[in-house]
């Protein structure tokens, strides 16, 4: 009978994979107070996909352009550099560690 050595778990894959830019550590945001570890190196959108705050449906029916026209993802932070209150694109806006979200883009739910 063969010895049972126990397998080491294979790592569980992150949401996203595949879709996000590559990235090596994550960084800290707050996003409406609540304290998220999310990846650098990536637009803000896709860190709103990241975290699950993104209608599906809406996200790929075409309520999103991709193409920084629409207007739909904006959303208002708190750059970390500055302490200045934004509101941008989403998907203009790169993610920065100490960044804080006050305001949520229209149809965007925490999680």
């Amino acid at each position: 009978m063969p010895d049972l050595v126990p397998q080491p778990e294979s790592p569980r894959p992150e949401p996203l994979e595949g879709v996000l830019e590559p990235w090596t550590k994550k960084v800290t945001i707050l996003v409406c107070w609540t304290r998220q570890l999310v990846p650098e190196n990536q637009d803000m959108i896709r860190i709103l996909q990241y975290l699950g705050c993104l209608d599906v449906l809406g996200f790929y029916s075409g309520h999103y352009c991709w193409n920084a026209t629409c207007n739909n993802c904006i959303f208002t932070f708190r750059d970390p550099r500055t302490g200045e209150v934004k509101t941008q694109r989403s998907c203009q806006t790169r993610v920065q560690d100490g960044l804080e979200i006050v305001h949520l883009p229209k149809d965007v739910h925490r999680k």
